[in-house]
């Protein structure tokens, strides 16, 4: 609103001091014609000029119209008491004549300021914006880079620059569209198509010697018609560290903290993908359940930590005879299951024979002389179950079994 009354302020109060201006100079020039005479006729004149003006000003905003429509039925007016009161109308029209050059000016000068003064308020509001966003880029903790429609880095901040591990003179000018991650150049490409892109993943750059995990998000920069793309932004962010304690409260959650193996939920989420093989396939796969005999007892006579050392003991020598896709969980206090991928009956009771064959001989544990006994259950995909709940609950009760004939 306050512009376009600027705008008007600065139209009107010219239009004003160029009627006043020409009416003297027409006295001058022509000394027996009333100075009304030329007035009226340079009013009448400007009717059009003020009707497209007022017009415009109603488009734009009427509280504006409002006010210019006002002082020009006050100066339309003012002309009209004056030619109907005096006597001398040559005097008065020149005193008129040079109001009207004063206020003229007055306004015309005075719209000039106003509408400078306007441009000046939206220069100092950029500037200030500006260096809000300078701060921003160069005091980010994460990377911030600009590139141009050809994929030439055009500008970076510190963050950006340590996060790569290289320097601001090799970054600038390099063309990331020859990189040899062609991930990386897919996406870029596809923000310079136009499409905002996010990447996440490995990093390896070219500029330095190191391999980082970064989240990026690229964005396209369109030009000021927004018909055409003239490069990008990009925001990255070093999650290497982060992805390493993800990894570890991952890994904390899946394994046992004594012995290190699979826990419960860890096991589940493997053996899904063995089971998803095995239907794809149509292939065996065994279950086996593992109970440690008198387990309870050892607790009781030896103490807690030698309990623990006998589990850490019996998953060591487990572990010596597993295959590598075989998997490995403590299932519970002291008992454990172990999935065998593509193993059918016989050999699940091969692999169980050679378990019983490590724990034949005695261990020595904090300088006792102990024998593991164990009670072993199988149970084979997909004859004794179609689920690893199932095959489960079927090895834990033969397990049940063997261990109830074994104490006969």
């Amino acid at each position: 609103m306050r512009f376009h009354f600027k705008k008007g302020t600065l139209i009107f109060g010219g239009w004003i001091l160029v009627t006043g201006v020409t009416t003297l100079v027409w006295l001058i020039a022509l000394p027996g014609t009333s100075s009304f005479e030329i007035i009226d006729t340079i009013h009448e004149s400007a009717v059009l000029a003020v009707s497209f003006l007022v017009l415009w000003f109603i488009i734009k905003i009427r509280s504006t119209l409002l006010s210019i429509g006002w002082a020009v039925f006050c100066y339309g007016n003012a002309i009209d008491l004056l030619d109907e009161f005096t006597k001398e109308p040559i005097f008065l029209t020149t005193y008129l004549d040079f109001i009207c050059i004063l206020v003229g000016l007055s306004l015309f000068v005075w719209g000039i300021i106003l509408f400078y003064s306007k441009e000046n308020e939206l220069n100092e509001r950029v500037l200030r914006n500006e260096e809000k966003y300078r701060l921003i880029f160069e005091n980010s903790p994460v990377g911030i880079f600009h590139f141009n429609s050809d994929g030439v880095i055009t500008e970076c901040n510190n963050s950006f620059v340590k996060i790569i591990g290289s320097s601001y003179g090799k970054l600038i000018g390099l063309n990331i569209l020859n990189l040899v991650d062609k991930k990386i150049t897919a996406i870029v490409r596809e923000t310079i198509n136009g499409k905002p892109m996010v990447y996440e993943g490995e990093y390896y750059p070219v500029t330095s010697n190191k391999v980082i995990i970064v989240q990026g998000l690229l964005s396209p920069i369109t030009s000021t018609d927004g018909k055409s793309v003239i490069g990008g932004i990009g925001i990255i962010e070093d999650i290497t560290e982060r992805k390493f304690m993800e990894e570890k409260l991952r890994q904390a959650s899946e394994h046992d903290p004594l012995t290190g193996i699979l826990n419960r939920l860890g096991f589940f989420k493997r053996v899904e993908n063995i089971l998803k093989l095995s239907k794809r396939y149509d292939k065996h796969f065994a279950v086996i359940y593992i109970d440690i005999d008198d387990f309870k007892m050892l607790n009781d006579i030896h103490g807690h930590t030698f309990g623990d050392n006998v589990l850490e003991k019996f998953c060591e020598k487990v572990n010596s005879v597993l295959r590598e896709s075989d998997i490995f969980a403590r299932h519970g206090g002291d008992e454990f299951v172990i999935a065998l991928p593509e193993t059918d009956e016989k050999g699940a009771r091969a692999f169980a024979d050679r378990i019983q064959e490590k724990f034949k001989l005695p261990v020595n544990i904090d300088k006792i002389e102990l024998t593991i006994n164990l009670s072993i259950g199988i149970a084979v995909y997909p004859h004794e179950g179609k689920s690893i709940d199932e095959l489960i609950k079927i090895s834990d009760k033969r397990m049940y079994q063997n261990k109830q004939n074994s104490s006969r």
